[in-house]
């Protein structure tokens, strides 16, 4: 997924617009889980170019996403082997069967 792919599927405002949220995934065996946390609070009165500004600080916060090292595509956490690594880079690459 490119970056912008990433913004648009895990990234959203709350339904009032006062938060930034992502989602994360987890796994419960084979079946991913997405859910929903807030991670910043939007003033009233943020302009689009603050609320952007919140939205690359969250893209580049380990915490919930990673850029895989061998296709250097960005990530949400759920989706990474390890810290370097993608899942779909290690099945290809490293033999790694989910």
């Amino acid at each position: 997924m490119t970056d912008d792919e990433i913004k648009q599927q895990f990234i959203r405002l709350s339904p009032d617009g006062s938060a930034l949220q992502v989602e994360t995934i987890s796994w419960n065996g084979h079946e991913p889980h997405g859910k929903w946390i807030t991670v910043a609070k939007i003033p009233q009165g943020s302009t689009q170019g603050d609320v952007d500004s919140q939205i690359n600080q969250v893209l580049a916060d380990s915490k919930y996403f990673a850029r895989c090292q061998k296709c250097q595509e960005l990530n949400p956490g759920g989706w990474m082997h390890d810290d370097t690594i993608c899942q779909s880079c290690a099945v290809e690459h490293l033999g790694v069967v989910y």
